[in-house]
């Protein structure tokens, strides 16, 4: 349990470190007159390759998690494991929603796409390790295969995104419900996010 919430809250630190440095990169360009960012758009391509970065650590982190399977689990530890995934989800957000005024238009796509990718994503490595401590959470998943059941859990967080909901997969637990309104509720968030750059876009 030591060794994972270590492994937590250091990968919580490199993010934030990355996150960071985008702020202090931009200042220095514009101090040292390097680039004209706004004309160029080299600072905003910087964000969006840091962006991804810090979502690709995400990954990086919750399959780190996820392979945590070993004898003695407790409730405590996967309790705490989520509440550190949800608190770097608020922050990855965070940082989305100060920088999107920096993007230029012709980055709208990649920038909604990088958000959307972020979020249904994260959330599909959630639900596989919520499944791999309790399998009994989710009605529908394939658990024969770490593959086809990653691949349900992707399909499960998109459609959870689009609000379509086939009803072929079904949570069952009162946390995986709980993750799954979560889900929605930061969908919401991701959409007014979106909205507001679109606007955004086109008054400038």
């Amino acid at each position: 349990m030591k060794v994972l919430i270590g492994l937590t809250v250091l990968s919580a630190i490199l993010i934030f470190m990355v996150l960071r440095s985008v702020q202090k990169l931009h200042y220095l360009f514009r101090y040292y007159g390097f680039i004209n960012v706004h004309k160029k758009g080299a600072y905003n391509l910087v964000i969006l390759y840091l962006s991804t970065t810090a979502h690709m650590l995400m990954l990086f982190i919750t399959n780190i998690l996820i392979s945590q399977q070993r004898t003695g689990n407790t409730g405590l530890e996967t309790t705490l494991t989520i509440c550190v995934v949800i608190i770097l989800i608020q922050f990855l957000l965070k940082f989305y929603y100060r920088n999107f005024a920096l993007i230029p238009k012709k980055y709208f796509y990649h920038y909604s796409a990088s958000v959307v990718g972020t979020s249904i994503i994260l959330f599909a490595y959630i639900f596989s390790f919520l499944i791999h401590n309790d399998p009994s959470s989710f009605t529908g998943i394939r658990l024969e295969d770490p593959i086809k059941m990653s691949v349900d859990c992707l399909y499960f967080s998109v459609v959870t995104f689009t609000t379509v909901g086939y009803g072929d997969i079904t949570p069952v637990s009162s946390l995986a419900k709980f993750l799954v309104a979560l889900e929605i509720i930061s969908d919401f968030y991701i959409l007014i996010l979106i909205s507001k750059f679109k606007k955004y876009c086109d008054e400038n």
